[in-house]
């Protein structure tokens, strides 16, 4: 009887597993990006990527297979700020494209890679309020906005209520080729 509750306790300790519930947004970055009609429409694209760590561990019996960070953001996030190099504002500036609810552009056949809101503003509504597009696995893929202004962006920032991260925007241009023009989307 003895043998069988060790056996037991060791099999459900080997079955135990950490996940992380939340995620935390250690660093942020933006760079510009070049498609097939950037230079036919006038538009200059650019990707907002999230860099981040886990947060929340908890221990979870059979909990393999659960993807990490589904409840969301660990703090919520007061702004995303883009500036320019004399600290002009142009965060309203950056828009991007009506999205289905898994955040993927509306009316593509097929996914460029990645995720777009209307606006700067809606992302961060979007991951505030755990959207699908905003949370687990999701958060670390790139959001696609284009700037509808000649300003150049320098710095971005993401203010939450205790800390900011400030990150200067990376100049050299990604090459891109999408089979389907971006200008042709709603």
């Amino acid at each position: 009887m003895r043998n069988l509750l060790m056996s037991l306790m060791v099999i459900i300790l080997v079955s135990c597993e950490c996940h992380h519930e939340t995620f935390r947004i250690d660093n942020v970055s933006m760079q510009p990006i070049v498609f097939t009609d950037s230079l036919a429409n006038g538009k200059q694209y650019f990707v907002i990527d999230f860099i981040t760590s886990w947060s929340g561990p908890k221990l979870v019996l059979f909990g393999g297979g659960i993807e990490p960070g589904l409840k969301g953001i660990d703090e919520e996030i007061k702004s995303i700020e883009v500036r320019t190099r004399s600290g002009r504002l142009i965060s309203s500036c950056f828009k991007g494209w009506k999205t289905d609810m898994d955040g993927l552009i509306s009316g593509q056949e097929e996914s460029h890679g990645y995720y777009s809101s209307l606006n700067i503003a809606s992302l961060v509504r979007s991951i505030n309020n755990g959207e699908r597009q905003s949370i687990g696995m999701r958060i670390g893929i790139p959001r696609l906005f284009y700037l509808s202004s000649s300003d150049e962006p320098y710095t971005i920032t993401i203010k939450f209520r205790d800390r900011q991260i400030t990150s200067k925007v990376i100049q050299m241009k990604m090459i891109y080729r999408a089979d389907q023009p971006l200008s042709d989307l709603p």
